[in-house]
């Protein structure tokens, strides 16, 4: 039976999201879309998540999502699930409460800002990662500079003659 996930908000049945999961590629829009709305009506839910993986498995039309008024389809990275349920939460509450229709293109265009953004803390999160650990390497080959030098400096000392030499 299609429709992985059910998940009741609030315990309301009026108010169920399906979330459908796929670790696969080679899935057309078509099919996609088929697929979410076979798992809505499976599962008599109010809305679905289509969610994928890995971006690479999504269809190309979908550009990292699609937002509609019934179901929204992404891929696992950069805690889409998280915001696809967020947001599907959103949109049943909006539509309980109010009867007018839901934006869909202005909310699609927020959440392709927020695909850009949680790129871009990827990205930053990758950079800060290479500095910690360049970091890491130079502190461990600064300490082996360090400990060359104090070796050669005590050689000096031993060679010379010094006290600290003549005393150990």
């Amino acid at each position: 039976k299609k429709g992985d996930i059910v998940i009741d908000i609030d315990g309301d049945e009026k108010c169920r999201i399906v979330v459908e999961c796929k670790d696969a590629g080679g899935y057309t829009a078509k099919k996609t879309i088929e697929e979410i709305n076979e798992a809505i009506d499976n599962r008599n839910a109010a809305y679905g998540i289509f969610l994928f993986a890995k971006q690479e498995q999504m269809p190309n039309q979908f550009n990292c999502v699609k937002i509609t008024d019934s179901y929204l389809i992404t891929y696992m990275d950069n805690e889409n699930l998280h915001f696809a349920y967020r947001l599907a939460r959103t949109l049943l509450k909006h539509q309980q409460t109010h009867t007018d229709s839901v934006e869909t293109a202005k909310i699609s265009s927020e959440v392709r800002k927020i695909e850009e953004l949680i790129r871009n803390i990827n990205t930053m999160q990758g950079k800060v990662t290479q500095i910690i650990n360049s970091g890491e390497y130079l502190k461990v080959e600064l300490k082996k500079l360090y400990e060359g030098v104090d070796l050669s400096l005590n050689r000096i000392e031993s060679y010379l003659g010094s006290e600290k030499a003549v005393a150990e």
